[in-house]
């Protein structure tokens, strides 16, 4: 199966066959695309000649109301401004620039030489600072300077953002196992667990809790009928809810990503079983024990195709081979950011395509089988 299912399951989604140069292509004219604004056309032509010549994408404004529009309506990798314009000037835009457009780097071409104007534009957010007449190195100098400026604030940005989104994640989750893997707290019930670990994990994503609460009913139910022995069907309803507890050190950027995602991205998604075995495997608690096994296993595949570890057949621990049907199950009959819900048919359809590779045959048969006893989340008597 594989491929089917896989495409379907964003733990395993794999890049799409051809297409996305279009895609690309936007994103690098985008990458070197600058905007540049001055009141004199014969200097818009000479500068868009100059960058065009030198493999820019060259694009004008002959005043700081028009740039602002097309600031507005376009994303530009550098913009450069002339000081003295009719109506705003060049510093009134350049800050607008550096409060407003993060991802555009400003560099200054003017004909005032005056060291207080220089200080005042670095002052405000310049990345450089042309004066006419200039040499055309010195311009592109200042324009490599200022991008590669731009993409190192970029990425710092990114950073600590994706830092500061990582440690209040922790902190949430911490909050909710907590009283799990102390044995002076108060008893909590599964619908608390199941809440606050779903409030923890889709502060990000909506759809997490709801399918959090979904994947953990059908483990419970599947575990139960298969009778598996070193897990009540409530225990597996539990620890089954911690299997993607990983994906907290997943960035935005890969996890919601509507689109396929590339090898690297996929590598990324995948560390997702490794993370959330090492959040909960040094735990005392066996219940915790149980939800990092599932976490570390419920992507390994019957045939040894499977992640983190190639697991295959009766090496993948019960519990994991349980989970892996209820959580490809969920996520084919779910509306996901990058495709629609299969029908309940189609769904199994796909995963009886996976029988004997993806999953284990036995358990599928008997998921297959059983699906129609399965009763709505409430209902449960496994709760």
């Amino acid at each position: 199966m594989g491929d089917g299912v896989a495409r379907w399951d964003r733990g395993l989604t794999m890049p799409a066959e051809g297409g996305g140069a279009g895609s690309r292509a936007d994103a690098q004219e985008a990458g070197r695309s600058i905007l540049v604004v001055d009141d004199d056309p014969l200097v818009r032509q000479l500068l868009v000649r100059m960058l065009e010549a030198s493999g820019y994408v060259g694009h004008t404004a002959a005043d700081a109301a028009e740039a602002r529009r097309r600031l507005q309506a376009e994303d530009f990798a550098a913009i450069l401004i002339d000081v003295r314009m009719p109506g705003e000037s060049g510093i009134d835009l350049l800050r607008h620039v550096a409060a407003e457009c993060l991802s555009t780097a400003p560099v200054m071409v003017t004909a005032s030489d005056d060291p207080r104007l220089v200080e005042t534009a670095f002052q405000t957010g310049a990345y450089g600072y042309v004066v006419k007449p200039f040499r055309m190195s010195e311009l592109l100098i200042n324009i490599t300077n200022a991008l590669h400026r731009r993409e190192l604030e970029m990425r710092n940005r990114d950073y600590i953002r994706e830092l500061e989104e990582k440690v209040a994640r922790h902190r949430s989750l911490n909050r909710t196992i907590a009283p799990l893997d102390d044995p002076a707290s108060a008893p909590i019930t599964t619908e608390e667990v199941i809440g606050r670990l779903s409030g923890a994990l889709s502060a990000r994503d909506e759809e997490t809790g709801n399918h959090i609460r979904r994947m953990s009913y059908l483990s419970a139910f599947l575990a139960e009928q298969a009778d598996i022995g070193n897990a009540t069907p409530k225990d597996m309803r539990l620890a089954s809810a911690l299997h993607d507890v990983g994906k907290i050190g997943v960035p935005d950027a890969v996890l919601l990503k509507p689109g396929p995602l590339s090898t690297e991205e996929q590598e990324v998604m995948q560390r997702h079983t490794v993370i959330g075995h090492r959040m909960l495997s040094d735990s005392a608690s066996p219940l915790l024990q149980l939800g990092a096994s599932i976490a570390l296993t419920h992507h390994e595949r019957w045939d040894g195709n499977g992640y983190p570890n190639g697991l295959a057949g009766e090496d993948i621990p019960p519990e994991g081979r349980v989970t892996a049907i209820a959580d490809v199950y969920d996520a084919l009959t779910s509306d996901r950011v990058y495709r629609l819900a299969l029908s309940r048919i189609d769904a199994l359809a796909h995963m009886r395509s996976g029988r004997g590779t993806h999953f284990d045959p036995d358990l599928l048969d008997l998921f297959i089988d059983t699906i129609d006893q399965i009763r709505p989340p409430g209902s449960d008597p496994a709760s």
